[in-house]
């Protein structure tokens, strides 16, 4: 059974060909509910996480939320560390900052061994990826626009084994609590990641259902 939450009737017909139903996911208001309540929890945090099963609605409520976010003179950046994944450039270009502020952005994030400024981002381990592409997000946070500005981080932590995704979960709250009119909302499916979260005070997890199919 594929389920899907929009689906076109030549796209039904092609499924049918092979034998595979499909059938709509009912809309519920899981999402929306989700989006309003870390649009809430941001007032009070700088990190929220929306955790739940794959298809609970997590990419969507995301989307969502940086709609709604927008809406309020806040930038939106996404942090996208598998483009890093084959990127030759290193930290200090990819920083594209002076460099005693780079250095110091760098230092944040948790990349302040001074080897990695001459690594290629491509050779960095996932967990420094990630942190690479944290700092990358901050550093155009840091420019003027907007008064406010939301990170988002879907698949947070994705690849990461525990001890890592733990210190980039502290890292990213310890910025972000630090940094005036910077939040972050991050999604995952991991339980361990949820975890982690919800055993920090800086972070607040909603938690999304499955969502049912259409009977």
């Amino acid at each position: 059974m594929i389920r899907t939450r929009a689906i076109s009737e030549r796209t039904l017909r092609a499924l049918a060909v092979f034998g595979l139903p499909a059938r709509r996911c009912r809309r519920t208001p899981d999402v929306r509910i989700a989006v309003r309540r870390a649009a809430a929890a941001l007032t009070s945090a700088p990190c929220v996480l929306l955790t739940g099963p794959s298809g609970a609605g997590k990419s969507t409520a995301l989307s969502a939320l940086a709609r709604l976010q927008s809406a309020r003179d806040t930038r939106t950046i996404r942090i996208r560390p598998d483009a890093l994944a084959r990127d030759e450039r290193t930290p200090p270009e990819i920083i594209r900052r002076a460099v005693g502020p780079m250095l110091s952005l760098l230092s944040r994030c948790g990349l302040s061994d001074a080897t990695l400024l001459a690594t290629p981002a491509r050779n960095l381990s996932e967990g420094q990826r990630w942190r690479l592409a944290l700092c990358a997000a901050l550093s155009r946070a840091d420019r003027p626009g907007a008064t406010r500005t939301l990170i988002i981080a879907d698949e947070l932590c994705a690849g990461l084994d525990e001890l890592t995704a733990l210190g980039v979960l502290a890292g990213a709250a310890s910025i972000c609590s630090r940094t005036p009119g910077l939040v972050l909302a991050g999604a995952t499916a991991r339980d361990d990641v949820a975890a982690m979260a919800r055993g920090q005070a800086r972070w607040r997890v909603i938690d999304l259902p499955t969502q049912e199919p259409r009977p």
